[in-house]
């Protein structure tokens, strides 16, 4: 599949009798994800990385190259970095913070057709910490395109928010977010889907892209809507996949419900993508 249309799934999976263990899957492959992602970062820092690090020609010098990780090395990683952004837009005395990223190159020759960007939501989940699941998705599109994974602020290599009692459910959760809130303070509203939307735009220009296609699975979907309502204009297509948002409001329920009661996937393809042909 070299050309990625505009999809919305609506997979067997959000079927009515199935969605409580769909909901507990999700919770335990999160889980799992987070736990990675935390032993990536006890095991390793972020370091500057040798010249012959191959960011893309089109890269400008807002992306900073460093040491890709060992699991990032063993599946093929062109390119590891980050790229500074502010932590509070509306505040920028507050300082920086750092944005990684993942990029694995096409094969074939030239230049790639898009970026693939991806975001499986949570939220909370690490986008790289689960980078094995993405190249089984995709890895057959590597030959015309890039696949390009970010960790979204707060969560992974970007920032990672340490809220211990959180992490470890060493007191109860009300107290525990009570912390978490009170150890953030007027930063705890800095991690949504708008800086997240902002924050992606950035990578994607500091590495000179100008076309993406982003896959939104789960609460992924808020980020991908929070990227198209912003920045359409570079994006070559998206793919929502079992999403959050506009899917689950009340004034699409007929609609979500006459999906769920067929088990089949809801195509729109080219009809609404001025970028493909039938």
């Amino acid at each position: 599949m070299k050309r990625i249309s505009i999809l919305i799934l609506t997979l067997s999976a959000c079927l009515i009798s199935t969605g409580f263990a769909q909901i507990e899957n999700t919770i335990r492959f999160g889980l799992k994800a987070a736990q990675r992602g935390s032993r990536q970062l006890q095991n390793r820092r972020l370091s500057v990385a040798p010249p012959s690090s191959q960011l893309p020609v089109s890269a400008t010098k807002d992306a900073i190259a460093t040491l890709c990780p060992p699991d990032a090395v063993a599946f093929g990683a062109s390119a590891c970095g980050y790229v500074k952004v502010p932590l509070d837009r509306a505040n920028p005395s507050v300082g920086k913070i750092r944005i990684y990223f993942e990029l694995y190159v096409h094969s074939g020759s030239g230049p790639a057709e898009s970026a693939i960007l991806a975001d499986i939501g949570g939220p909370g989940v690490t986008t790289t910490g689960i980078r094995d699941f993405w190249l089984s998705l995709y890895g057959a599109n590597l030959d015309v395109h890039d696949l390009l994974l970010i960790d979204d602020r707060g969560r992974g290599f970007s920032n990672t928010i340490d809220c211990p009692e959180l992490q470890h459910g060493t007191t109860s959760f009300s107290k525990a977010e009570a912390d978490c809130a009170a150890q953030l303070g007027a930063t705890a509203s800095r991690y949504g889907t708008g800086d997240i939307a902002q924050d992606t735009e950035a990578v994607r220009a500091a590495l000179g892209y100008d076309k993406v296609d982003y896959h939104g699975g789960s609460y992924g979907g808020e980020d991908v809507t929070a990227y198209a309502t912003r920045f359409g204009e570079h994006l070559r297509s998206i793919v929502l996949d079992a999403p959050a948002g506009a899917p689950a409001l009340r004034a699409f329920q007929l609609e979500r419900d006459g999906a769920r009661a067929v088990p089949r996937e809801v195509r729109l393809d080219c009809e609404r993508s001025p970028t493909c042909s039938p």
